[in-house]
């Protein structure tokens, strides 16, 4: 049987003072790959995946998240959030979205 990729339909961002939560809402095979690009960038990839949004950037405008890049080539999604600063994050998949939770760093 042949699984489709993830099909990007929504991107919901939920605000409060210690968290940020964004959900991104869709159908198909919720299979990613999470890779931290540097100490300011996550990106999640999902093989076989596509957007049907409009837009491929949204501003934030959040002390810990700065923007969402959202962009598609022949392997897949690929969704980068840009952070403002360094920021600890928990992947939460839910039916038909992931939910990614943003939180300040420890302090050391």
């Amino acid at each position: 049987m042949d699984e489709k990729g993830f099909i990007l339909i929504g991107v919901i961002v939920r605000r409060s003072a210690q968290a940020l939560t964004v959900w991104l809402k869709g159908s198909g095979s919720l299979r990613y790959h999470a890779t931290a690009m540097d100490a300011q960038r996550l990106a999640l990839d999902f093989p076989g995946g596509r957007s049907v949004l409009q837009q491929s950037m949204m501003a934030v405008h959040h002390p810990l998240l700065a923007r969402i890049r959202i962009g598609t080539d022949r392997r897949g999604l690929r969704v980068v959030f840009e952070t403002e600063s360094r920021i600890r994050y928990a992947i939460r998949p839910r039916p038909q979205a992931l939910a990614i939770q943003f939180q300040p760093a420890r302090k050391r």
